[in-house]
């Protein structure tokens, strides 16, 4: 756990010059999803090993926990915000650890923006 947070913390320090206090939201999208994938991968060894581990459910928890504590607005609305967003990034970022770095930081970088900038809905 200490190893983890020690991850999430490195995270959200590097994170949180892009990050708007107030809301959580990144205010600066494809710097905040580039710094992210760097300091990943920067790590990637201690990901890789948490994931064959089993204990990759620990980082979802603590990104939960991270993306809660950066926002001051704590509504309901908010907070269900927050946890689908840190839900849809730790998919991302098992994806990439589980292919084992296929994607390049840019590549990822460009996916996550097209993703964050597309509706849910094309209605």
């Amino acid at each position: 756990m200490d190893l983890v947070d020690s991850l999430i913390f490195e995270i959200n320090q590097k994170l949180l010059p892009y990050t708007n206090e107030l809301t959580g939201k990144a205010k600066e999208p494809q710097k905040f999803i580039k710094v992210l994938f760097e300091v990943i991968f920067q790590q990637r060894n201690i990901y890789k090993a948490l994931q064959s581990a089993k204990f990759d459910h620990v980082i979802l928890d603590c990104l939960n926990e991270m993306m809660l504590s950066t926002a001051h607005d704590k509504s309901d609305e908010n907070v269900y915000r927050i946890y689908f967003k840190a839900g849809a990034l730790y998919n991302v970022l098992l994806k990439w650890i589980q292919s084992d770095f296929a994607k390049s930081i840019d590549e990822m970088t460009k996916i996550c923006l097209e993703v964050y900038h597309t509706p849910m809905s094309q209605e």
